[in-house]
């Protein structure tokens, strides 16, 4: 069953609703949609649109709603009280599981599929430090809400990009712009700049993921992702000094104010005492495949990650 309270939300108490192609648009006084009550299942909303909503969805209900593959307004994707991102989109709230990821990076057009993604990541006003987790194809996608203006460009220039993206390459060249984002690999990471937030939809491989991803990392600074292996001392123990003068890491830093998700961390690597800090369980440092890191190395070294 389908309700109006006397607001303008759309109130839900019934087993197995699926929403689908709706425009939830100005409700700005309450949820554009309402969940609620013991007895509600699987309320599935998809491929609709949330814009100008005070809330796009509350749910509180003790079963969870599937409101995947929605436009919350923002690429960047809807905003949620708890979430480790910065997002822009149309609120979600409640006491109940509300599922969001992935999300659209564009409104859903009538009488259209909308494209639809693997995993979604949120893009930040400014810049953003993003990896990926696993192989993407080209239908990977990033999209910006604004053109970015740069080097006091026309304003109203066609040519004006939504998202400027680099990747470092050492302390030889710097950075280097990449232009598409099915170029993202699973052991680097990229600084992506949107004016005012955005987002990226992964679409990955089906195929057979490589044995092993291999880099050669510099002396200097170096600019990292994890894959998917979440623990830093085992990943980063290939790195580790196997004799006296020989080439290691000496510095792991995560920075904060561009990672998503890991916060801020800035670890010495140089001695035992440090390689035993960070595997223990009170200093263990957990990476996210999502973000980027910098390490520091005294000599040239190859880092290699086998993916699962």
């Amino acid at each position: 069953m389908l309700w109006n309270r006397g607001g303008s939300e759309i109130n839900v108490a019934v087993n197995g609703v699926t929403l689908s192609g709706f425009e939830y648009t100005g409700n700005d006084e309450a949820c554009a949609i309402l969940n609620y009550g013991t007895k509600n299942s699987n309320l599935t909303v998809t491929d609709s649109n949330f814009t100008e909503n005070q809330i796009g969805v509350c749910s509180n209900s003790d079963s969870s709603v599937d409101a995947t593959n929605n436009w919350w307004g923002n690429a960047s994707g809807p905003v949620e009280a708890d979430q480790e991102y910065t997002a822009y989109g149309n609120k979600i709230t409640g006491t109940g599981d509300i599922f969001y990821n992935p999300w659209l990076l564009e409104p859903v057009e009538k009488g259209k599929k909308p494209t639809t993604y693997d995993k979604t990541l949120a893009l930040k006003d400014g810049w953003t430090l993003i990896s990926v987790d696993k192989t993407v194809t080209d239908d990977t996608a990033w999209k910006g809400t604004n053109d970015i203006v740069e080097n006091n460009d026309d304003e109203n220039n066609d040519d004006a990009a939504d998202i400027l993206a680099y990747r470092y390459t050492g302390t030889e060249y710097g950075y280097a712009e990449v232009l598409y984002p099915e170029y993202m690999s699973i052991i680097d990471a990229y600084y992506v700049k949107t004016n005012g937030g955005g987002g990226v939809g992964l679409k990955y491989s089906t195929s057979a993921p490589p044995a092993m991803v291999n880099k050669t990392l510099s002396a200097g600074w170096n600019l990292i992702s994890c894959a998917d292996k979440s623990d830093a001392y085992t990943l980063l123990s290939q790195l580790r000094s196997t004799a006296a003068g020989t080439a290691a890491i000496t510095n792991l830093v995560s920075p904060g104010s561009y990672n998503q998700f890991t916060g801020s961390k800035s670890v010495a690597l140089g001695v035992e005492s440090d390689w035993n800090a960070i595997k223990d369980e009170d200093g263990k440092i957990t990476l996210n495949p999502f973000d980027g890191y910098w390490v520091y190395m005294n000599a040239a070294k190859s880092y290699g990650v086998i993916p699962d």
